[in-house]
Order: structure tokens, then C-alpha cells, then sequence
């Protein structure tokens, strides 16, 4: 009895053991098949693959993909190589898309500069900020052998409102127009000149009662204020705008000496009822003038909008 009882257990336990080497057997086929040639070629393979689609990015990174200085560069280069080529009278236009929500930005000789522009001719820069310290900062500027305007403008908020920068057009895909013309390089749309033109034309009308001409009647307010005065040279031209550029809105006129607002001519703006606060409109549209008094270099800049716009 006993004896079968062995032979019982010794037939269990022979029955346990190659149960468990058949089973470690199967493991070690399963190993072995992950770890068979064929898998780690596969494995290999795609590690390839993924280093040289790594590779491949950076190498469109370094070579196609410009960073925006590199963009402005080329831009600029483009730009000035097509303003140089035009010939006197000539009107063309030029796509500008790189670098995007940068800024082309027009310095005139007498106004601070980048410190690349040397001061002693106009300036024409590509800028991620609106201003010379943003173009020192990050930006590429070349210097114009021409006069230079344009008639776009940008504009910032300030704690006050809006600071318009003049001569200044945001960077998106879209054509800008040039024009040469006279020997001065116009860049925007024709009609802001046209219009600019005719507005100039207000500083020779005479007021009936002084005798004295708007522009003169201007310097008198500059050199010292006068609200009275004031009012009289912005009914003058309000009635100029009415009668010759009904097409004109929105308006106001600027005079910088040295770079410094002395003076500023508008329309009295509407209080908004619910803020309290007066409604400052953006403009869209901007031309210069220069007029000398008394050895200074006075700059006119008249901002507007037109009812189209």
C-alpha cells in the first residue's frame, strides 16, 4: 500500500516537473521569436527612421525655415533692389509677406534713427517693433539714395490712447504701392496723395479778417497758444475740407519740430456717453510736409480718413 502511494507521488511530481519544462519551453519560444533576427531588423528600422526624420527636420529648420531677421533681410533686399530699378514716373507694386506682424518702417533725414542709418539720408527699415529703438533691437535697415513718404501709418496704445507712427505699415500678405515721382518715392495708396495735395494747398488761404494766411496763422499759435486763434485756423479748415475734399472724415494736423509734437489742429471729438471718454479715431492715411520758418524745418503731417473707409 505504501509503495503504490510512492508511485503515485513519483508520477505526480515526474508529471509537475515536465509540465513546468514544457511550459518554460514555450516561454523560451516566445523569446526567442521577439528576439529573432527578422524583429530586430524591424526594430532597427525604425529607430532609423525617426532619427533621420529628426534629421531631416532640422535640417529644413536651418536652411528653409528663415527666422525673421533672415526673413527681413530678404524682404528688404527685394524691396530696395525694385525701388532702385524704377525709373522716374513709374508706378509698380510689391508683395510683401515676410516677416508677418513686423513693421516697414520710413526714417526721414532731421527724425532719430537706427543707429545702422547714418542720418544723412532717408531710411527705410524692416522692424519687429514701430519705432527706431525696435529697429536697433531687431531689425535691418538701408538707407535711401531719394526722398522718401509713406502713407501708411500704425498706431499703439498709450495710457492717453493712441500714438500714431507715421510712415509705418504692419507686415501681412498684401501689395504695397510705389510710385516714384518728382524724385521722391511715394509708397501707398495714390489717392492719400492726391488728397494730401489738395489739403496742403488750405496754408495759402488768407483769413479775411487778420489779413494773414492759415499757415501763418498757425506758426502765431505754435509760437504761442491761443485757444481763440486755434479755433479760428480749425473752422478754416474745416470749411477748406468741405468745399474741396468732401471725401475727407475723420482728420487731424500735426506739426513736429525736431521730433516733438508743438502743435496739433482736429475736428473736437464725440464724448462717448457711456465711458466719458472722447472717441479717438485710428487713421488711415498720412502726408508730410516740410515748410522752413525762421531756420527751423517745421514737419506738417496731416492724418485722415476718408467716408470710403
Amino acid at each position: 500500500m505504501i509503495e503504490k502511494i510512492k508511485m503515485r507521488q513519483l508520477i505526480k511530481n515526474k508529471r509537475a516537473f515536465f509540465g513546468k519544462e514544457a511550459s518554460g519551453r514555450k516561454m523560451n519560444k516566445r523569446a526567442e521569436d521577439i528576439l529573432s533576427p527578422e524583429v530586430v531588423k524591424m526594430v532597427i528600422a525604425i529607430l532609423c527612421l525617426i532619427a533621420l526624420l529628426y534629421l531631416a527636420y532640422s535640417m529644413y529648420s536651418m536652411f528653409f525655415k528663415k527666422t525673421g531677421i533672415e526673413q527681413a533681410k530678404q524682404s528688404l533686399e527685394q524691396l530696395v533692389t525694385k525701388i532702385n530699378n524704377m525709373k522716374e514716373g513709374q508706378k509698380d507694386k510689391y508683395l510683401i509677406q515676410n516677416p508677418k506682424d513686423w513693421y516697414l518702417i520710413v526714417f526721414k533725414i532731421g527724425e532719430t534713427m537706427p543707429k545702422s542709418c547714418s542720418g544723412t539720408k532717408n531710411c527705410i527699415c524692416i522692424c519687429q517693433k514701430q519705432d527706431y529703438t525696435g529697429c536697433d533691437n531687431n531689425g535691418v535697415c538701408k538707407e535711401l539714395d531719394l526722398d522718401a513718404e509713406m502713407s501708411y501709418n500704425c498706431f499703439t496704445s498709450t495710457a492717453v490712447g493712441l500714438d500714431y507712427v507715421h510712415r509705418c505699415f504692419k507686415i501681412e500678405i498684401k501689395e504695397i504701392l510705389l510710385e516714384k515721382k518728382s524724385g521722391i518715392l511715394f509708397i501707398g495708396p495714390e489717392g492719400s496723395y492726391s488728397v494730401g495735395d489738395k489739403f496742403f494747398s488750405v496754408l495759402s488761404i488768407v483769413d479775411t479778417e487778420s489779413g494773414n494766411s492759415v499757415e501763418d496763422l498757425i506758426f502765431q499759435s505754435t509760437l504761442g497758444y491761443n485757444e481763440k486763434l486755434r479755433g479760428k485756423i480749425i473752422k478754416l479748415i474745416k470749411n477748406y475740407l468741405a468745399q474741396n475734399l468732401s471725401e475727407v472724415s475723420d482728420w487731424n494736423l500735426e506739426i513736429d519740430l525736431n521730433g516733438q509734437i508743438v502743435s496739433a489742429f482736429t475736428e473736437a471729438t464725440p464724448i462717448d456717453p457711456s465711458s466719458g471718454v472722447a472717441f479717438v479715431p485710428t487713421f488711415a492715411n498720412n502726408v508730410q510736409k516740410t515748410i522752413t520758418k525762421d531756420g527751423k524745418q517745421y514737419l506738417f503731417k496731416f492724418n485722415f480718413n476718408t467716408k470710403s473707409q
